[in-house]
């Protein structure tokens, strides 16, 4: 059974991490709808796993034993995808290189010009049509995200206002029964 350590670390790029005994790694990235993802593993065991969990928390993919594993899925939702590297050795350490690019970085090029005949040229220039198209898609999820986090931020203080005028007629409700109580318990013992 693997025990999972998460991190909310943001992934993009190349880094090397270790992976306890029996223990799992998790990293998480952000993707718009519709990107190309490419993942890729090298380890210095065989005995471990990679696991790929989308935006819902369900499996996308899933490798296992092997040095060097690569995994390339197209994102059908935007979200944060989680990648996960789980250990199956019972006492050694696992060092693992993990790579991820996305987009056109991910896109390989040189299967596109054998394809089409593509000049150099032209295959720059096919690199740069997809680069623009896929800023133009981050720009979009990003003021999406910033759309959406702008009207939770613009809804809070209606809602901590609405929260303090219930707070303050149920006190002040519970400070009149309270008074009435004390009266008439005091006008009973005849205090008053």
């Amino acid at each position: 059974m693997c025990i999972r350590d998460r991190y909310q670390r943001r992934v993009h790029g190349e880094f090397d991490f270790q992976v306890p005994p029996r223990k799992m790694r998790c990293f998480g990235e952000m993707f718009p709808s519709n990107t190309l993802v490419v993942a890729e593993t090298i380890s210095s065991s065989d005995n471990y796993v990679v696991r790929v969990f989308n935006s819902t928390g369900d499996l996308l993919l899933k490798r296992q034993n092997d040095t060097h594993i690569k995994l390339s899925f197209t994102t059908y939702d935007e979200g944060t995808y989680e990648f996960c590297v789980g250990s199956r050795e019972k006492d050694n350490i696992i060092n693992v290189e993990f790579t991820l690019k996305t987009g056109v970085e991910a896109k390989d090029y040189t299967k596109l010009a054998q394809k089409h005949d593509f000049k150099p040229i032209e295959v720059q220039i096919k690199k740069m049509e997809d680069l623009l198209k896929s800023i133009q898609m981050e720009m979009k999820f990003i003021v999406k995200n910033e759309e959406i986090r702008l009207h939770d931020s613009d809804s809070i203080p209606t809602k901590i206002m609405t929260y303090s005028i219930v707070t303050l007629v149920v006190l002040s409700i519970l400070a009149f029964v309270q008074m009435r109580y004390l009266k008439s318990f005091f006008r009973h013992k005849k205090l008053i």
